[in-house]
């Protein structure tokens, strides 16, 4: 079994993925900086029009299964819901036709937030599993668990 794995620092075996791996990556890259960006485009651009999207998360804690157009009503939500949200890569794994990341998320709540108080904070562990086709993602399985922020310091006197 080969792969290519990513983190924070880069590719930890330059050079050794395939055109089909590196491709995918270049995608996915580009995909993380639109999505950062606010740019709600990139699901067209980057997710097939067939695609399968199996989600589970706090929005859907039983899971969920969906195609390109719930992926894009639930991003287009989060932008609105979380207009300062982040997601920051911390590993990829590249291997044939299927890239898996580990992220952390973090956003702040608007007043368009149906279940949350205007500026109440959210964190996440989110994994997901993407497999591509000719350039974009078909098939797209989310992970997500809501964690309590780390708490802070003890003040001293």
């Amino acid at each position: 079994m080969t792969g290519v794995l990513l983190g924070v620092f880069g590719c930890s075996q330059p050079g050794t993925e395939t055109a089909e791996e590196a491709a995918n990556l270049a995608a996915a890259r580009a995909a993380d900086e639109a999505y950062n960006a606010g740019d709600l485009g990139f699901i067209d651009r980057f997710y097939a029009e067939d695609l399968v999207y199996v989600s589970y998360g706090p929005w859907a804690p039983g899971g969920s299964v969906g195609d390109r157009e719930s992926l894009k009503q639930g991003v287009a939500f989060g932008l609105k819901a979380f207009p300062d949200r982040r997601s920051t890569l911390l590993s990829r794994v590249v291997r044939g036709d299927t890239i898996v990341d580990e992220m952390d998320w973090v956003g702040t709540a608007s007043a368009e937030h149906p279940a949350m108080k205007e500026g109440e904070r959210m964190v996440l562990k989110d994994i997901t599993f993407s497999r591509y086709r000719d350039g974009k993602v078909v098939e797209l399985r989310e992970y997500a668990i809501l964690v309590p922020e780390e708490p802070e310091a003890a003040g001293g006197d």
